[in-house]
């Protein structure tokens, strides 16, 4: 199902907005970088409008937890779902 027609009050972000928006949720990244994973496809999940790439904040926020990772006490400790804890 899409979100068309449904008044959304947060319009989908161009690359620029999306790799600002991303700096701003503590992952740094530049709108090259999005590009490059995009092609690689490990990026965030884009949408195709026309000729025109776009992205959700819900998705952008989504790939920056999985980018963050799990908070550790020191730089030796393993994250928690690799030791299986």
């Amino acid at each position: 199902m899409t979100d068309i027609g449904r008044g959304r009050s947060a319009p989908n972000l161009t690359e620029a907005e999306a790799a600002a928006y991303l700096n701003a949720l503590g992952v740094p990244v530049a709108a090259r970088t999005l590009a490059n994973r995009r092609w690689a496809g490990n990026g965030p999940v884009f949408l195709k409008v026309a000729s025109r790439i776009r992205y959700r904040r819900e998705d952008l926020e989504a790939w920056a937890r999985e980018q963050i990772g799990e908070p550790r006490r020191s730089t030796s400790d393993r994250a928690a779902a690799s030791t299986g804890a």
